[in-house]
């Protein structure tokens, strides 16, 4: 019976093909001999066959801009979450090339695609799926300068394997429920293409994503830059008040609440409250307070 039905399906998804592209001839053929009566203006035309014939037209130039906006904002925010410019291009192209593979599946498999299903789902799964490279990439980042780079990867894969696998489980089986729990069409070529590239994309992330930061290595660090810090500093002599977190030396005498760690000699008057000694072992001995 589930096989009558996709069958079923998949020839009205023909027919509905068939009929737009005809309705896009038609609406061209109106708009044409509408021309030669009103030469001049505007013409207007409303209907079925304007509609598909209007998103025909639009898809390529929406498609562009989906593509273009969503990469330019995960593109920003990486550039700024790993300061370097080489690290977001090796994520964004991992991630990428998961979408191209993904909906390059109907054309091999001869079914159709539904546009707005191409924009929904290249967005989320360039969106959603772009971070199961940033926990491989970060942990990487951490652990390369402490071992070597191939032990740093096989601990950065042992590491971040529970948290992907977990993650893209969930989006893999939710969309693919509703690819085959839906009755409309279109709804079910999203879910099926959310199931399906989640999958690509956890492949890629965990196969081939480990072998290009390896090899990338040296141009994720020779485009990486630091990012200056707004640290207001203060210096003066006399009497001054402090309120705020702060760091450096402080040489006279202090009076008022603290709550810092001092390295040095300290002689206080402990008015309430208490000061203690951290030691190596992290034991704390209580420091004897003087009376004045």
């Amino acid at each position: 019976m589930r096989k009558k039905d996709d069958t079923l399906r998949d020839t009205l998804l023909d027919c509905a093909r068939c009929v737009a592209d005809a309705e896009g001839i038609e609406a061209v053929n109106i708009r044409s001999i509408a021309r030669k009566y009103y030469p001049d203006g505007e013409l207007y035309m409303a209907g079925d066959a304007t509609n598909e014939y209007d998103f025909q037209k639009s898809f390529a130039i929406d498609n562009v801009v989906v593509n273009v906006v969503s990469i330019f904002i995960v593109l920003l925010v990486l550039l700024f979450t790993f300061q370097s410019v080489g690290m977001p291009i090796l994520l964004i192209v991992v991630i990428q090339g998961a979408i191209w593979i993904n909906f390059s599946f109907p054309y091999f498999m001869g079914t159709n695609l539904y546009f707005m299903g191409y924009l929904i789902v290249s967005s989320i799964q360039m969106g959603a799926n772009i971070d199961y490279a940033i926990v491989i990439a970060t942990r990487f980042n951490e652990l390369k300068d402490k071992m070597e780079h191939k032990q740093a990867m096989i601990e950065t894969i042992n590491f971040a394997f529970p948290t992907i696998l977990t993650s893209g489980t969930i989006m893999t089986v939710s969309g693919l429920l509703i690819g085959q729990m839906t009755s409309d069409a279109c709804i079910v070529g999203i879910g099926q293409c959310l199931g399906r590239g989640t999958i690509i994309s956890i492949l890629l992330v965990l196969f081939v994503l480990p072998q290009i930061l390896l090899i990338g290595t040296r141009i994720v660090d020779r485009t990486s830059f630091a990012v200056p810090k707004l640290v207001a500093r203060s210096s003066g002599n006399g009497r001054m008040r402090v309120n705020g977190i702060v760091q450096g030396e402080i040489h006279g005498s202090v009076a008022g609440t603290m709550n810092a760690i001092v390295d040095g000699d300290v002689q206080l008057t402990v008015i309430s409250g208490n000061v203690s000694q951290e030691l190596d072992d992290n034991k704390q001995q209580e420091v004897q307070n003087e009376d004045q």
